[in-house]
């Protein structure tokens, strides 16, 4: 699964998958800012992409 942007509420997406939906594996997270991107990398453990 990709997250497509990562400001506030790609965060609380982020946490609702982790808690409920183990399962599921974010594999990229994209946002144009790339310091946005990067972070959600780390929390995730997912490529970052910048669009």
């Amino acid at each position: 699964m990709a997250l497509v942007g990562c400001g506030n509420i790609a965060r609380a997406h982020w946490r609702g998958i982790r808690n409920h939906a183990p399962r599921i594996k974010v594999t990229a997270v994209v946002d144009p800012n790339v310091d946005n991107a990067a972070s959600m990398s780390e929390r995730t453990g997912a490529a970052a992409y910048s669009s």
